[in-house]
């Protein structure tokens, strides 16, 4: 786990793991995107979205209901169902 400090100009540095790992550059833009879990993901923005894939293959992995078949979800009381939807 990396960490920074925000500067009281609101700026950060991205430890330089990351920006290797992530090939990010001097003057490279960037985006935060920020999920309904509380977890934030940052991209560089002039990338094409393929080189993405895979980024946030397990962000809300556990809140994810299990895969049911068409069966199993019509055998559940109707007050589940309509709490899935």
């Amino acid at each position: 786990m990396s960490e920074a400090k925000i500067t009281s100009k609101g700026r950060v540095t991205i430890p330089a793991e990351i920006r290797k790992s992530r090939r990010l550059t001097e003057g490279e833009r960037v985006v935060f995107k920020v999920f309904n879990d509380g977890t934030t993901a940052i991209c560089a923005k002039s990338r094409p979205l393929v080189e993405h894939k895979g980024t946030l293959k397990n962000i809300g992995a556990a809140e994810r209901s299990p895969r049911l078949t068409f069966d199993e979800r019509a055998a559940r009381p109707r007050s589940v169902r309509s709490l899935a939807k």
